[in-house]
Parts: structure tokens; sequence; C-alpha cells
């Protein structure tokens, strides 16, 4: 009877055991989940800036996707002698490129260009606004060069900007050229504090892309030459800029 009763003490006692070792599993697990999980949440307030960060980074990436995929033509858009325009004879080009941007952010990118990479001979700036900036370029253009002789204008030219939300328009205007030898004369007098003016030759850019009245009888059909060279330092000059409005991630 003793030993009856003594079989049935133990087998409860190992029940006993069995259950509170399970039971002190199941604690050490559910104290495990609750210090993971709120591991996780500190991790998520710590990060939250970074994360709405990376949100405001996609979301403008996809932005600029979307933008320039509808915006078609812009990446090949181009100045040919088919954009002339002529406002009381002078010769006036103007293109337009669409951005995402406002006008401030526009501003920003494009002065970024202007200010480091356009990289003329000489240049000032005659209005700077968030709405718009106007400057008098002049640069070196280089034709044609041989062994003999180079071939090369000075360009002078009006470069205007406006701003809009989502727009940037450009202008290049009152285009004036002067042969390399005047231009350097002429400065060279300037620079000799003499206080006549010295007048050269020069033409405008009515006579170099319309009429082609500029002839140099070593260089065959030279004002088309110049006006080419004209247009590709114009072309350049909107690649530079598109390249600032088309970059998702921009310097400040």
């Amino acid at each position: 009877m003793i030993a009856c009763y003594l079989l049935f003490c133990y087998q409860n006692l190992s029940t006993y055991f069995m259950c509170s070792e399970l039971i002190s599993q199941v604690l050490t697990h559910k104290a495990r989940f609750v210090a993971n999980t709120g591991k996780i949440l500190y991790l998520c307030v710590l990060n939250r800036k970074k994360i709405n960060k990376m949100k405001r980074k996609a979301i403008l990436s996809i932005s600029c996707f979307f933008a320039l995929l509808f915006s078609g033509n812009m990446a090949a858009q181009k100045l040919t002698t088919d954009n002339i325009a002529l406002i009381n004879d002078e010769l006036v080009f103007t293109v337009q490129l669409p951005t995402v941007f406002n006008q401030a952010e526009i501003y920003h990118r494009v002065h970024h260009f202007l200010d480091n990479d356009l990289q003329p001979y000489s240049g000032g700036f005659l209005k700077d606004t968030v709405s718009e900036t106007r400057c008098k370029i002049t640069d070196y253009l280089e034709v044609s060069a041989n062994m003999f002789s180079i071939f090369a204008w000075y360009m002078s030219y009006d470069l205007s900007i406006e701003y809009v939300d989502s727009l940037c328009v450009i202008h290049f205007g009152y285009i004036r050229f002067m042969e390399k030898e005047y231009f350097e004369s002429k400065e060279l007098w300037q620079k000799s504090s003499h206080n006549r003016q010295l007048n050269m030759p020069e033409y405008s850019g009515k006579d170099i892309f319309i009429d082609k009245s500029f002839n140099e009888l070593m260089i065959r059909k030279a004002s088309a030459k110049t006006a080419n060279a004209a247009l590709n330092r114009f072309n350049a000059i909107i690649a530079g800029i598109k390249n600032n409005l088309n970059r998702i991630v921009f310097e400040q």
C-alpha cells in the first residue's frame, strides 16, 4: 500500500517538473520575442528619418524617370538652321527644356552650369534673378586649322535663360562675329590705355547665317562653316544645361 502511494507521488512530481520546465521554456521564448520586437520598433523609430529620406529619393527618381519618358524628344533636341528667328533684323535662337523641378531648383541647377562648366573666353551677368538670368558672353571659335594658318572667330552674344516651374527657356541673341586677328588687335589697343575706341569690322548673326556675306579666299563656304561652329557651341551649352536638369541627385 505504501509502495503504491510512493509510486503515485513520484508520477505526480515528475509530471509537475515536466510542466514547470515546459512553462519556463515558453516564458523564455516569449521574453526573447518581446525583446526582439522591442529592438525592431526601436530601430524603426531610430531610422525613420533615413527611411523617409529614401522614400523621397525613390519618389523623385520615379518622377524624373516618367518626366524624361514623356518629354519625348528632349534629349534629342538640338539647334539647327531651321530654328532661326529674326526679330528686328537680329538673329535669335530659342529652345525650351521641360523638367520636373520648380523655379528655384531650375535656377540652382542652371547656375551651377554657368559658374562651373560654361567656361567662355569672357563673360558677365547683366541680370541674375530667380526668374531670369542674362549674360554677355564671348567665345573663341576655331573653325578650321592647318599647319599654315588658323581660321577662327571671337563670337559674342547675349545668353538669356528664363526659369518657370517645370520649364527652362534658353535664348541666344545679339550674335556678333569678329575675326581672330581683328579682335586680338582691338584687345591690345584697349589694354594699352588708349582713350580712342578702335573700330574693327564685325558681322552679325544675320550676316553669317542668312546672308552668308562673309567670304574668305582660302576657305570654301566660310560663312556656312562659321555658322556650324556657332551652332556647335550653342548646342554644347544646351546639352550642359540639360545634363544638370536630368540629374536625379544633384549637389547642393
